[in-house]
């Protein structure tokens, strides 16, 4: 074996990536359906989650996916995502706090985010699986679960 091929008896990183990114999907649908009728302070409240939520998944992916595959053209278009979104969430999060969110924003952001996912999936989660070591491994499964505990 191969000492970048995955170790007999480790655990995928793609379910518990793709899992997270259902965790957020249904955070923005919470997030929407909050922008449609809910208290400001209770639609930033949902928003602060999501928001969390999101900024600590991109940063789990760059700390430890992105090493992988540096030097990978592909990278770039991730990396280009990944300012996108924070971009997005910058713009959409002071919408929020002036209590002028717009549910074409929070469409766009499920667009990208979509197409973003499936990129991953495809491309960087497999590599993952491949290459990272079973101890990097669990502390990214780990950072997993306590996003989906917050």
């Amino acid at each position: 074996m191969h000492a970048t091929d995955t170790e007999p008896g480790t655990t995928s990183l793609r379910p518990a990536l793709l899992e997270d990114h259902a965790r957020l999907e249904r955070a923005l649908d919470e997030l929407a359906n909050a922008a449609e009728g809910a208290l400001p302070d209770e639609l930033i409240a949902v928003w602060r989650r999501f928001e969390t939520g999101l900024r600590a998944h991109l940063a789990t992916e760059e700390e430890h996916l992105f090493p992988l595959v540096v030097g990978d053209p592909e990278l770039g278009e991730i990396e280009a995502d990944h300012a996108e979104i924070r971009r997005q969430l910058d713009e959409l999060g002071l919408a929020v706090e002036l209590h002028a969110v717009r549910e074409e924003r929070i469409d766009a952001l499920v667009e990208l985010l979509r197409a973003h996912a499936e990129h991953e999936n495809a491309w960087l989660y497999a590599i993952a699986d491949r290459r990272l070591e079973a101890a990097k491994r669990r502390t990214v499964l780990d950072r997993l679960r306590a996003l989906a505990r917050d």
